[in-house]
């Protein structure tokens, strides 16, 4: 079916739907279950003319996953990346000094806040179905907020650094920003706190706006008006 349209439809068990379009090559693809543990139902769905699917068939799943950080630590559809590829390099370059965990996402996230400016022009001409290239977002050094988020999961990804890329609500704008797990303890740059043992929101979209030079609380404010909807 590699000249058809298909969707693959994930219902997670806390009632969220997933949407993943399939690539016309045909290559394989990576849903991952980040929902934790449960009842999901995954169907696929054909493109029968303009947005009208039609169902070929439906898989219930009753998962008990043995890693809980698994979904955050492996490549997917939403957060690219592969053995050799520029993000995973630059990543390592990144990383190669760090004496810690929490020096690895220091190194990693002021990098692509310094580099990467958010395209508007882009923003406003944006497709249903986009997906990011982190190759194109680091070699344009431009991109939107998914793009911004993507990068940055892929690089801490491939430093086995568990990372949520979340996609939501930021007050009333629909908005993609990360979540990073670390064991460490201590600050980044006096305003992002890993107290160890938890996930941290972090934004690089709104903090390239400052480009990391002070404290972003200022931009984003405490951080309440933060709506996830989905975790890939």
């Amino acid at each position: 079916m590699s000249n058809t349209k298909v969707k693959i439809l994930v219902d997670a068990p806390d009632g969220m739907r997933y949407q993943y379009t399939m690539p016309l090559s045909g290559d394989f693809v990576t849903i991952p279950l980040s929902r934790g543990s449960g009842h999901y139902i995954a169907g696929a769905y054909e493109n029968l003319y303009d947005d009208q699917y039609a169902a070929i068939f439906s898989l219930e799943l009753d998962v008990q996953l043995e890693d809980e950080f698994g979904a955050f630590l492996y490549p997917s559809q939403y957060v690219s990346f592969s053995y050799g590829d520029w993000s995973t390099d630059l990543s390592q370059e990144l990383a190669e000094n760090a004496t810690s965990d929490v020096e690895a996402v220091d190194q990693i996230y002021m990098y692509v806040v310094q580099h990467i400016s958010y395209d508007y022009d882009k923003a406003a001409n944006i497709q249903p179905g986009y997906l990011p290239d982190n190759n194109d977002t680091l070699n344009t050094e431009t991109g939107i907020c998914f793009d911004f988020a993507s990068l940055t999961a892929a690089m801490l990804r491939a430093q086995r650094l568990p990372t949520k890329l979340d996609i939501g609500y930021c007050g009333q704008a629909y908005h993609a920003w990360i979540e990073v797990y670390t064991n460490d303890q201590g600050w980044i740059r006096r305003k992002i706190e890993f107290s160890g043992g938890k996930f941290v929101r972090m934004d690089p979209t709104f903090d390239s706006a400052i480009k990391g030079s002070g404290d972003i609380s200022r931009v984003i404010g405490d951080g309440t008006n933060y709506q996830p909807m989905f975790y890939y």
